[in-house]
């Protein structure tokens, strides 16, 4: 079973990390002593999370800030625009700069207040000229690149837009992907023109074929990896590669908290690391291939960033990351999330085959700076009531029309405890430490101090069951403070 400290219940309000507002971020908290992967898969399916052995669950109904569990199929990931960019741009970076080196400032984005990205990724076209196009223009080669296409008895009208007419690439930006595709088969068509050397206008683009399918997301991300300069190393915690490198973790951690989010060197000394993102409840017993894990950033043999992972088997659950500030050019934030949504890929096709899904923390739909996780798609929303998971697309509607939404209309809430499960359910006493059933530690506690056990031990144990589920629920035990 699962060991819980007397430090269950719902804590007062703290200032929102998301909109700064005072008392209006809260949540119920236990101190998990001890619990299996397969367990915490279970709670975190129940919209727990966890930071060290402390476990959270907002109250969604009472903060400002409502906090969705979201999930990415790992199967199912595209990887979009933006996102490619920002990964060209890093592979760029590994080829062309000199070791040692360091990428030029990027904007500042908004920081989440306990994951991952911190860097907000806009899409936006790099225009070709600042020359103004007026929208007549833009439609007319619109049209004409259209004509081209369906027709196709000649590309020379392609040709005369191209050679120096600064409205082409604007336009096909404008009329989207398809007319692009056409531009890219003019570049190859002209490349070819120069190999045989012979005027394009000679040469006809459907000879060619479709263009070549461009590369898979994992055929990308192997790409960048395939860079000497660049490594990433998986080290459980507790390992000797985590012990021997665990004062370059720290190091970085205490830049990062220090640049990024104003801390004192006191709330980022080393053992405030250690029991924010080293301690976890997995250590008591070994399951390979699963437990708590860093996946650690060496770019020319000096680490630079730490992704905290939690590989559980359904689930790669990302718990942290930071970075060197130095580096915040590359934009680690967003690749941090594809090199976990890559490394939760491998793990499916090899060490864990249950393995689906990729848990990015909380989408907070309300924090526009916040709602960067929705760009990872297919993903999902866990309902707060009924504990069933929705399309994000699906969400988005309810969620601009309110804050707090329950998606699940049909599913009702968890079933109140019964007197039977409360009889059953086992406590720890804190002077021998012996776990019995409650109905048994409710009875010595009569005779000894004659009078029944305090109402706050009974209501935890109802709330627990109806936070953390019948399944979760059984097998905790409760530490009373009696």
């Amino acid at each position: 079973s699962s060991g819980i400290n007397a430090e269950y219940g719902e804590g007062e309000g703290h200032q929102c990390g998301y909109c700064n507002q005072p008392n209006t971020s809260i949540s119920t908290g236990l101190y998990l002593v001890f619990t299996s992967t397969e367990r915490y898969n279970r709670l975190i399916d129940r919209g727990w999370r966890r930071s060290g052995k402390y476990l959270y669950k907002p109250s969604m109904d009472k903060i400002c800030c409502p906090q969705y569990t979201i999930k990415c199929d790992v199967e199912g990931f595209r990887i979009s625009r933006s996102q490619r960019r920002v990964l060209k741009s890093f592979e760029t970076f590994l080829s062309t700069s000199e070791r040692g080196s360091v990428p030029g400032p990027r904007g500042r984005a908004p920081m989440e207040g306990n994951r991952h990205m911190t860097d907000r990724v806009t899409d936006h076209m790099t225009p070709l000229s600042n020359t103004r196009v007026s929208t007549m223009d833009a439609e007319r080669v619109v049209e004409g690149a259209a004509a081209a296409a369906d027709s196709t008895p000649s590309v020379a009208p392609l040709e005369t837009l191209a050679n120096g007419h600064p409205t082409y690439r604007t336009a096909l930006q404008m009329a989207g992907s398809k007319k692009r595709r056409d531009f890219r088969r003019l570049r190859k068509l002209k490349k070819i023109a120069a190999k045989r050397n012979v005027e394009w206008e000679t040469l006809d683009v459907r000879d060619f074929g479709p263009l070549p399918a461009p590369p898979s997301f994992r055929e990308r991300i192997d790409a960048v990896l395939a860079n000497p300069r660049f490594r990433l190393r998986l080290v459980k915690v507790g390992s000797k590669e985590f012990e021997e490198t665990f004062a370059d973790t720290h190091a970085v951690y205490a830049r990062y908290q220090s640049t990024i989010h104003g801390d004192t060197p006191d709330k980022c000394n080393q053992s405030r690391f250690h029991n924010f993102l080293c301690n976890s409840p997995f250590q008591h017993r070994e399951v390979e291939n699963q437990g708590a894990y860093h996946q650690q950033y060496w770019l020319d043999g000096t680490l630079i960033a730490v992704g905290v992972l939690d590989i559980l088997p359904r689930c790669l659950s990302s718990v942290y990351f930071y970075y060197d500030p130095s580096y915040e050019g590359l934009t680690l934030g967003t690749l941090s999330a594809l090199f976990e949504l890559h490394l939760a890929s491998k793990l499916s096709r090899t060490a864990l085959p249950s393995l689906r899904w990729y848990y990015m923390g909380f989408y907070i739909h309300s924090c526009r700076k916040m709602r960067y996780k929705g760009r990872f798609r297919p993903s999902y929303l866990l309902c707060p009531r009924g504990y069933t998971w929705w399309p994000l697309e699906q969400c988005l509607p309810q969620l601009d029309a309110a804050k707090y939404c329950e998606f699940d209309t049909e599913r009702a809430g968890e079933t109140p405890v019964t007197d039977t499960e409360m009889a059953c359910q086992v406590v720890i006493s804190p002077q021998d430490w012996q776990p019995m059933r409650y109905d048994i530690f409710q009875a010595i506690h009569r005779a000894e101090v004659g009078e029944e056990l305090p109402d706050e031990l009974t209501d935890a144990i109802r709330e627990l069951y109806r936070l953390a589920g019948r399944e979760n629920a059984r097998l905790i035990c409760l530490v009373s403070e009696e």
